[in-house]
């Protein structure tokens, strides 16, 4: 192997890695690249030719980056995997000292199916949901989100010992809820995150107000 590229090796295992661990979603936020009509034919093709990453797949990259890993889909949504539990419990026994960020906005059948998780989710792991404002609110971005369940299993995530993010994105229905949010997430040990929307084509902003 020469040199230049065992240091280009060396170089890219220190960055983090986001990936897609599955090809499903049932959500149809706007400006999403499954919403997209002008990338319509590519995206069905990406969805079509796609999968769920298998377990010794995902082991090798675990082995292979050293940073952080984040289940963040651009066209899917982490959740979907049929086999999050058994990831969860690599996540958990096989790699305790790397850290994984679960990414979610799509929602499952019943708190049930989140409780089960959490219970499987380790120290390392840390939890990010996307809730674009309260229950009453959130859903019209995130379009087909039961947003009510997720809200509770954000809180539950919380209570349950999880690390656990609050990313918001700002649109004009919902700036209203910010400060009632903030306090939301403020009393239960939530990290909250701020964002523009892609629409205004701005920067991330925000932090966290975890105290």
């Amino acid at each position: 192997m020469k040199p230049h590229y065992k240091e280009y090796l060396l170089a890219a295992s220190h960055r983090f890695l986001n990936i897609d661990v599955t090809n499903k979603c049932m959500l149809g936020c706007r400006w999403c690249h499954r919403s997209n009509k002008e990338e319509a034919e590519y995206m069905n093709f990406k969805i079509k030719n796609s999968y769920d990453i298998p377990l010794d797949s995902f082991r090798k990259l675990c082995d292979f980056f050293q940073d952080d890993i984040v289940l963040c889909g651009q066209i899917s949504d982490p959740i979907f995997h049929p086999k999050l539990d058994e990831l969860l419990k690599i996540m958990k026994d096989e790699y305790p000292d790397k850290r994984f960020i679960i990414a979610t906005a799509a929602n499952l059948r019943n708190i049930e199916q989140y409780k089960k998780l959490f219970e499987l989710t380790g120290k390392n792991t840390v939890w990010r949901f996307g809730l674009d404002g309260l229950p009453d609110t959130s859903f019209i971005y995130r379009k087909r989100q039961n947003s009510q369940l997720v809200y509770d299993a954000m809180l539950l995530a919380a209570s349950s010992g999880i690390e656990t993010e609050w990313h918001y994105i700002i649109f004009n229905y919902n700036k209203h809820q910010i400060e009632q949010a903030q306090q939301i997430a403020q009393e239960n040990n939530i990290y909250f995150y701020l964002k523009r929307n892609r629409g205004q084509d701005l920067e991330e902003s925000g932090g966290n107000i975890k105290k």
